[in-house]
């Protein structure tokens, strides 16, 4: 019991700092057209997306320096939860080693991503990622909410704990 709360006090104090905040503005700057075409098109993301979700390119991911990433900020209301850094170039031997994504403090656990949709929708889609909430929107499904990895986090336990008890989750798991 005593780590468990040592390991939410840690969060609850990753996440304070993570509140103050600008670097998801400064990577959001850095996407020009050209990125937008070669990066960002690649995987299925487009201006609009880039625009709507603040989303941006860091030459140099803080927590896995050696690679590039896309970067999702990831807000709840209107503050900053998480920046989570989509690694790019990442070679495939060291894929499975390095992983794809990090959150942008090292020691956060990441924040689902569009925690926000199970606050306006009575029904729910739980997926895996950030990019998949964002790619569904395209065809018109905005009550979709991305958990990181393949962990249920103790933020979206909490969120639903809230809620009005009669929504509909649906849990949809990566097809890989």
């Amino acid at each position: 019991l005593e780590r468990i709360q040592e390991r939410r006090e840690t969060q609850r104090s990753l996440r304070d700092k993570m509140a103050d905040c600008n670097d998801w503005q400064t990577y959001h700057e850095l996407v020009d057209d050209d990125m937008v075409n070669t990066v960002f098109l690649n995987h299925e993301l487009h201006k609009d997306d880039i625009l709507r979700w603040g989303l941006g390119f860091c030459p140099s991911c803080p927590t896995a320096s050696a690679y590039p990433s896309i970067t999702f900020p990831v807000f709840h209301g209107r503050t900053l939860k998480d920046i989570r850094h989509r690694l790019l170039d990442v070679p495939e031997d060291l894929e499975a080693e390095v992983g794809k994504y990090r959150s942008h403090l090292s020691g956060m656990v990441p924040y689902p991503f569009n925690l926000d949709a199970m606050t306006v929708h009575d029904t729910i889609i739980v997926v895996e990622g950030e990019k998949k909430p964002i790619i569904t929107k395209h065809w018109g499904f905005d009550n979709v909410v991305g958990i990181p990895g393949i962990r249920i986090t103790e933020d979206f336990l909490d969120a639903i704990g809230y809620l009005d008890k009669h929504k509909k989750f649906y849990l949809v798991a990566d097809p890989g």
